[in-house]
C-alpha cells in the first residue's frame, strides 16, 4: 500500500507495510526462542556432562 494512501477505516498509514513488520517480527521472536532453547540445552547437558566427571573424580578420592 502506498504510504500517504487513505485506509478504509478513513485513517491515513502504512497497512500492508505494518503488517509485514509484525510478521518479520513474530518470527524474529520465534528464532529467538529457538536459539535460546538451543543454548538452554547444550549448557544443560554440558553442566550434566561435568556432573558426571566430579562425581567421577569424587568417588575416585573418595576410594570407591
Amino acid at each position: 500500500m502506498v504510504k500517504d494512501q487513505k485506509l478504509k477505516n478513513g485513517r491515513w498509514g502504512r497497512g500492508e507495510q505494518y503488517a509485514r513488520e509484525i510478521y518479520f517480527y513474530r518470527n524474529r521472536s520465534e528464532d529467538l526462542f529457538e536459539i535460546s532453547f538451543s543454548i538452554f540445552l547444550f549448557l544443560k547437558t554440558d553442566l550434566q556432562r561435568v556432573n558426571e566427571k566430579v562425581n567421577t573424580a569424587i568417588n575416585k578420592i573418595i576410594g570407591i
